[in-house]
């Protein structure tokens, strides 16, 4: 009771937390963000961090995702191109969610808002810097304290990477997030690769240790740029968004054009994601533990500290921490 009242006389307003997506157009943004928006309840109970917190999604982003989802599971049950199942916006779109201290709480505390767009808007930059798409990409970069970049796999790890760099396009990214940040940027950061669609190469420890590798030295212009920025932590988090389908070739084209993938599914189709929370739980991690720090400001947060009103926050993010499977390409610095 005390403490509650104690809350209320310091009570802050909503933090808001941005995350961007990056990456061309297919590369599996859209799908990524309804394999991780499907799993994250599960992650949280199983990870008995629902005792401390309560995340939802807003009624918008909710109806979203959930056609986006059982969309996803038509198309693998019905044997369908699992690879066009899901078709990103045509415009920009937010999704919204809302992370409170129990479900009976009426205050949000931190809002995490996914900004998603049309992939080629991204393209876009890459003959024409100053085209009005990708400037709206700079901004939503710029605005951003995570960035999730989509890596689509296969181009990662056949032939030896040879259309890594025309269809993942990890220089422009790179051009990107230096234009949008700059290289004294103080603020605390965070990007988090996602090599997506890699069923094939993530069957066990050796091969994740490749497809981690391989991501480390296919961005290694992005990574090395990041290294001015100290409040930056880089990561790489592998995310199988479906879990059943594997890339089996590479359809080629007369005219040189990037070929098109063809993926292959068992008998036995289902749906079956692996790690597609782990991008949520770095997320939360970083939300959790920058609502606390911001928290711990000025007499108030003097107060908040001594009466341990966001305890709760810090056995949150101590827990979704343990939990954790990505490798750190840069720590952030205190």
């Amino acid at each position: 009771m005390f403490g509650n009242l104690i809350d209320r006389v310091v009570t802050r307003k909503t933090a808001e937390i941005r995350i961007a997506m990056l990456g061309p157009r297919r590369a599996g943004k859209t799908s990524m963000l309804t394999a991780m928006y499907e799993r994250f309840e599960n992650a949280l109970i199983a990870e008995k961090v629902a005792n401390q917190v309560f995340l939802e999604a807003d009624e918008n982003t909710k109806k979203v995702l959930s056609a986006n989802f059982a969309e996803l599971r038509r198309i693998i049950e019905e044997g369908g191109n699992v690879s066009e199942a899901i078709t990103g916006d045509s415009e920009a779109r937010t999704y919204s969610f809302d992370l409170k201290r129990s479900r009976a709480s009426r205050d949000t505390q931190i809002r995490l808002i996914f900004q998603d767009y049309p992939g080629g808007w991204l393209v876009s930059g890459a003959n024409d810097a100053s085209n009005y798409e990708y400037k709206k990409v700079l901004s939503f970069v710029r605005d951003a304290n995570v960035l999730l970049v989509a890596v689509d796999a296969p181009y990662l790890m056949e032939h030896a990477g040879v259309w890594h760099e025309r269809r993942n396009l990890p220089k422009l990214i790179a051009k990107t997030v230096s234009e949008a940040w700059g290289s004294v940027d103080a603020t605390p950061r965070m990007i988090i690769l996602v090599p997506i669609k890699c069923e094939k190469y993530d069957k066990n420890d050796e091969q994740r240790k490749q497809l981690i590798e391989a991501t480390r030295t296919g961005y290694s212009d992005l990574i090395s740029n990041l290294s001015g920025l100290p409040h930056c932590a880089v990561i790489c988090a592998p995310a199988q968004t479906t879990g059943c389908v594997t890339f089996d070739s590479f359809r080629e084209t007369e005219d040189g054009s990037i070929p098109a993938p063809v993926f292959t599914m068992p008998e036995e189709r289902g749906y079956n994601p692996r790690d597609c929370s782990q991008t949520l739980r770095y997320c939360l991690v970083y939300a959790l533990n920058r609502y606390v720090k911001d928290a711990g400001v000025g007499w108030a947060g003097r107060v908040r500290e001594f009466f341990k009103l966001d305890q709760n926050f810090v056995v949150a993010a101590r827990i979704l921490a343990s939990g954790c499977r990505g490798v750190f390409f840069q720590t952030m610095k205190k």
